[in-house]
């Protein structure tokens, strides 16, 4: 871990304004944590909220002897999400244990009702959002001259390959104003990527849509798609390593 960066993390223990600044700028690591440990009775602004909650924890207890910070918020994030999923479903479990005798006026049960109303209501609304983000993404997706259909041929079959294009997209990301460039043309440069960066042009031309795809999901706010993406990539890859 870098020096800076212990100093920074040592500041935001102390000073909420250098705490809230740090926040921002791993914004959307939390919100890639919050969107890979997504649960159907979660709410995402629910979800989101005990990310950042979880975050200013991570925050507040790290040392240096816990290993990469970056890992170390991301567990952090994860077993608060879990616990936050176990308390809903103790809730259901409540209401599906009252007796089917009791009587209408029990304020107990009308409120565990209302709350699994609720939950329901959640779920369905999730599935709207999921695919509202689907059809969003087809658009975006169409931008650059393909599509799911076209996307699902081209993804690679293999682990080798897979881990291959997440290397090359790990790297993109770590290179400044790369990202940016190649969203804002709409192209991947591979002749470019191939030669300056040592990246086998063979990988990059037979999965460049694979390629872009998922540079379109982790940039732009589409957080019910990442839930379904894979975790290899190093979370710090995103949100600006440490």
């Amino acid at each position: 871990m870098e020096i800076a960066f212990v100093e920074k993390l040592e500041l935001a223990k102390q000073n909420k304004r250098a705490l809230n600044a740090l926040i921002l700028e791993y914004t959307p690591f939390i919100k890639k944590s919050a969107a890979f440990v997504f649960f159907k009775a979660q709410q995402r602004q629910e979800a989101l909220t005990e990310a950042m909650l979880a975050f200013v924890h991570a925050v507040q207890t790290y040392n240096e002897g816990d290993g990469v910070f970056i890992n170390y918020a991301g567990t952090v994030i994860h077993n608060r999400l879990l616990d936050a999923a176990r308390r809903e479903t103790k809730i259901q479990k409540r209401f599906f244990s009252i007796p089917f005798g009791a009587s209408n006026n029990d304020e107990n049960s009308v409120e565990l009702k209302h709350e699994v109303s609720r939950h329901v209501y959640d779920i369905a609304k999730e599935k709207e959002n999921l695919r509202m983000e689907i059809t969003e993404v087809n658009k975006e997706f169409s931008d650059w001259g393909f599509n799911w259909k076209l996307l699902l041929k081209k993804c690679p079959k293999q682990k080798r390959s897979r881990r291959a294009c997440f290397a090359i997209i790990k790297i993109i990301f770590e290179t400044p104003g790369l990202t940016e460039l190649i969203i804002r043309k709409h192209q991947l440069p591979v002749t470019e990527l191939a030669a300056t960066m040592g990246f086998s042009k063979k990988i990059l031309e037979k999965y460049r849509h694979y390629i872009i795809a998922v540079i379109v999901l982790l940039k732009g706010d589409y957080p019910y798609i990442r839930a379904f993406l894979p975790q290899i990539m190093d979370n710090d890859s995103i949100a600006g390593g440490n």
